[in-house]
């Protein structure tokens, strides 16, 4: 279960309710809840950031700034990610990978 908490926090807790990880959110509100891929979890945010962040642990991965406003989480689509814009527009872009 993931949890974005009032103090701007991402909580991952196991089915008992025990906390796995928490992890600081620093790039503001999302733009839709998180994405939960086999190897890590995709996050959106309002001000056009898509990151990637570790599912083991809740650290981010890589960042995508599509220097757009977001308007919906991603939807993995064909190996890649599809996020819609505030204005409507759809975006297809390459899921964040580190360097």
């Amino acid at each position: 279960i993931l949890i974005h908490t009032a103090d701007e926090k991402l909580v991952a807790r196991w089915a008992t309710g025990e906390v796995k990880w928490q992890a600081p959110l620093a790039q503001g509100p999302h733009a839709g809840p998180p994405l939960v891929l086999p190897d890590g979890i995709i996050l959106t945010y309002r001000k056009g950031i898509v990151e990637h962040r570790s599912a083991t642990d809740g650290k981010p991965i890589a960042a995508l700034n599509v220097e757009q406003p977001l308007a919906t989480s991603a939807t993995s689509f064909v190996g890649r990610l599809v996020v819609t814009a505030a204005d409507g527009t759809i975006l297809v872009v390459d899921k964040p990978e580190a360097t």
